[in-house]
């Protein structure tokens, strides 16, 4: 009797083992797609010359207008963009957005809301747009973060799929607030992702562990809490060169939340069964 009630409280005694020792696989998988995702368009763009250059208006952790234009046309002008009457343009052109899509190529995979049901495959191509250095590198930079938060973490592959499965969510989101009319970056899913960390500490994990997700939980909230996602669409954050959409960090974190804790609560149900 003994033996087997040591037997039952294993499991939860050390969690860390759950998934066996090379459990983030899956995780380090997923976040090597979200990695060749955001930097493929660089080979695009290196190919594609001076003559794709665009006017820009950046917006959301990313771009809400655009016109094509010869290299001589006129960066301070305006572009209609149906936000706060409108946007500066930037002139960009491939040597100053590196990550960014030129041309058409942004606008067949940026977010669109009045795309989102006739073009399905914006839920998960937003990660591929990207519109300036600092955009790219501050996406990567916290990609690399979630992806060793995750591995320090041992979660196992249905923790990953949640989150594969919040980086769509995370998207569709965005339709709560049509007036965001584009939309490109990480930062979305990259809040899902530390989103389902958390949650999955939790709910699977115990002693520091525990203490740690739920010290992430409550700093997820008061970050996203404190961007103000219910009021203007858009942020200009000093220092950065691109406006930022607090709404998609907040649906992030909200899928990432949903799909972390239904995971974690399935799998515990599931072992509870057996």
């Amino acid at each position: 009797m003994r033996h087997l009630r040591l037997k039952k409280l294993e499991p939860e005694a050390l969690p860390c083992t759950e998934g066996g020792p090379f459990a983030p696989w899956a995780w380090w998988l997923l976040c090597g797609l979200l990695l060749l995702g955001a930097v493929w368009p660089l080979a695009l763009v290196s190919c594609q010359g001076s003559n794709a250059t665009c006017s820009l208006a950046l917006k959301p952790d990313g771009v809400v207008a655009s016109r094509r234009h010869s290299p001589s046309y006129d960066s301070s002008s305006r572009l209609a963009s149906g936000l706060d009457g409108g946007a500066i343009n930037r002139h960009l052109s491939p040597d100053t957005t590196l990550g960014g899509l030129q041309g058409p190529w942004c606008f067949a995979l940026d977010w669109q809301p009045a795309s989102v049901w006739s073009q399905p495959w914006r839920w998960w191509t937003p990660v591929a747009v990207h519109y300036s250095g600092l955009h790219l590198g501050a996406n990567l930079a916290g990609l690399l973060l979630v992806a060793l938060l995750g591995a320090a973490a041992g979660l196992p592959a249905r923790a990953a799929l949640a989150w594969f499965i919040a980086w769509p969510l995370t998207h569709l989101g965005l339709a709560l607030r049509p007036e965001l009319l584009h939309y490109g970056g990480l930062s979305g899913v990259l809040h899902a992702g530390v989103a389902v960390t958390a949650t999955w500490l939790v709910w699977r994990r115990q002693g520091l562990p525990r203490w740690v997700g739920g010290a992430l939980v409550l700093g997820l909230a008061v970050k996203v809490l404190s961007e103000a996602p219910w009021g203007p669409v858009l942020q200009h954050p000093p220092g950065w060169d691109m406006a930022v959409a607090p709404w998609a960090h907040a649906t992030g974190a909200l899928a990432g939340l949903l799909c972390g804790t239904i995971a974690s609560l399935g799998l515990a149900y599931r072992s509870r069964s057996n």
